[in-house]
């Protein structure tokens, strides 16, 4: 077993160790610079880190490298296309080979595993290409090279987290959206979530809805239910750990036709739309949860939804960094 950390009071964390270090044989870090394939640049005060995994995306470099020069793939500055949707194999269109097929799956497990620590900006890009992986087409493979061209040329980038030096009040709050219809095979909607806890982005996802939306604001209303479970979810966690978050936690929505349903007492909606509005509204009367709308420029979720400009991902992702601390990467 290997790849433990363990928190909490230093003298409690000490007496552990050593408890542990006495029954099996272990070592004993200090300091995290690894941990399961993601790397952490500390500042000289410990102060912020910077999560990334350059190391990883190295090795993925190789793997593709003859394909991006085969198809002449340039560089770009966002993962994928503004307005691209990848759909299954209709007739007539060019499928990949069985060779190209299992490094699109390779690939792609790989940008899964990349997205899920360090880069939350690649999500909706990986959400479509992960929608192909048993049998796409060759412009599939494209996007999926052109994809990984960007990674690569935006390796040092990772996530900050900065540390609560003033031992302010812990601030739990999160911004939702969808993208009504998004899926051209499905009609089903896109929810994109990002939580953050005093600045610090630390849960975010991009994933297709369930079930198919008849209105945007239903859509909406579904990506409100989504992200209050999960809050409520890191809400008990920082209450197991000893940390109250200030109240009410507040879940930002650019769309005024699902806040109204999260606060209005009457609803004639499908049955599973109407269970999740009683499940918001439970919350939202008791004080524990306040929806605010928020415009969609200011909407970081915006980015989870669908591909944008190089304008909107430098707004929605503007609190991603280049690892810059101690190591001279730039």
């Amino acid at each position: 077993m290997d790849d433990i950390l363990i928190t909490g009071e230093l003298c409690e964390v000490e007496d552990f160790t050593k408890k542990f270090g006495e029954k099996y044989k272990s070592r004993v870090f200090d300091e995290v610079n690894d941990f399961i394939g993601c790397e952490l640049v500390w500042n000289s005060d410990k102060s912020k880190v910077i999560l990334h995994q350059s190391g990883m995306i190295e090795k993925m470099d190789g793997k593709v490298k003859p394909y991006l020069d085969k198809y002449n793939i340039k560089k770009r500055n966002v993962p994928m296309t503004k307005g691209t949707s990848i759909t299954q194999v209709k007739e007539n269109e060019e499928e990949m080979s069985a060779g190209m097929q299992k490094l699109y799956r390779s690939c792609v497990g790989s940008l899964l595993y990349i997205v899920k620590h360090s880069r939350p900006d690649l999500s909706n890009t990986v959400r479509e290409l992960s929608k192909v992986n048993k049998r796409g087409k060759v412009v599939d493979f494209i996007n999926m090279l052109q994809c990984c061209k960007f990674l690569f040329s935006t390796r040092n980038l990772g996530i900050q987290i900065e540390r609560n030096i003033l031992n302010k009040d812990w601030k739990l709050y999160g911004y939702c959206d969808s993208d009504w219809g998004s899926d051209l095979d499905t009609r089903k909607s896109v929810t994109g979530i990002a939580i953050f806890v005093n600045g610090n982005l630390i849960n975010w996802s991009s994933r297709g809805q369930k079930t198919v939306s008849l209105a945007s604001s239903h859509a909406e209303y579904v990506a409100i239910s989504e992200i209050c479970r999960e809050l409520l979810y890191v809400k008990h966690l920082m209450c197991f750990l000893g940390i109250d978050p200030f109240k009410p936690i507040v879940i930002y929505c650019d769309n005024a036709g699902a806040i109204f349903l999260s606060n209005n007492q009457e609803s004639r909606l499908s049955k599973h739309l109407d269970i999740k509005c009683h499940f918001i509204r439970s919350y939202v009367e008791n004080g524990t949860v306040k929806i605010v709308f928020v415009k969609s420029s200011d909407n970081v979720a915006d980015g989870f939804t669908k591909s944008g400009s190089y304008e909107e991902y430098s707004r929605n992702f503007k609190y991603l960094k280049n690892v810059c601390y101690d190591n001279g990467l730039s």
